[in-house]
């Protein structure tokens, strides 16, 4: 991919080679995303195909704190949608955006977290984001190797209200969209090897070639695909 191909990312607006449907709470992510990280090094929007994480050696090998006798990919879909990956010194971060308000219950073992509003009286559940992108991340793992830190990053709006989110497992954080930034620096600013610019580069081309381009998938038809399930 040349670089004219490469997104461009201003404001909250954001150009590709080709569509990006992008929700509300994924605009706010990129906003915050490229006050601290390259525009070459952030991709939003990405479908890669779906990988049996429990045969995965590598990403058992980054994994191991996981419960994978518990953990299971989402039916439907040979395909999973990213919300954004970025590319950092210190590793590839994974971003999941969740736009939801209300009281967020839940643990990292869990198969579904908790959604309370209206002071208690109303309750909703929905899957484990943990879990979720711990199914993005297997479908990437084969295209780094071991040695490179992976950061499960669950960014949900301002809107919620974090009460109890527990047991998470390592290099998995959980936080709202007014902390992200400091998050990211604090990890960046951990003393441990940096990536080389030439890691970066060949992380940033196995993402490009691996990728499905939604020309082949679009969102609505993989969100279908869940559904029906």
């Amino acid at each position: 991919m040349n670089n004219s191909e490469i997104y461009k990312i201003r404001g909250t607006k954001v150009t590709s080679p080709y569509p990006t449907q992008l929700t509300p709470a994924e605009h706010r992510l990129i906003f915050s995303l490229q006050h601290v990280f390259a525009p070459e090094n952030i991709f939003p929007d990405c479908y890669f195909p779906k990988v049996d994480f429990r045969h995965n050696a590598i990403y058992n090998q980054k994994n191991a704190n996981f419960d994978l006798a518990t953990l299971r990919s989402l039916p439907g879909s040979e395909v999973v949608q990213i919300d954004c990956i970025a590319l950092g010194p210190k590793g590839v971060f994974i971003f999941e955006s969740k736009d939801f308000s209300g009281w967020i219950y839940g643990t990292g073992d869990q198969r579904y977290w908790t959604q309370t509003l209206n002071f208690g009286q109303e309750k909703h559940q929905f899957y484990n984001p943990i879990r979720q992108n711990a199914i993005h991340i297997a479908a990437l793992s084969e295209l780094f190797l071991p040695q490179i830190p992976v950061y499960s990053i669950i960014v949900f709006g301002n809107n919620a209200v974090l009460k109890s989110i527990t047991n998470l497992p390592s290099g998995c954080h959980v936080v709202l969209q007014s902390a992200l930034r400091s998050l990211i620096s604090s990890i960046l600013n951990q003393p441990m090897p940096q990536l080389s610019p030439t890691e970066l580069a060949n992380i940033r081309a196995n993402l490009q070639a691996a990728r499905i381009l939604p020309t082949a998938i679009t969102r609505s038809e993989h969100i279908s695909a869940l559904q029906e399930k």
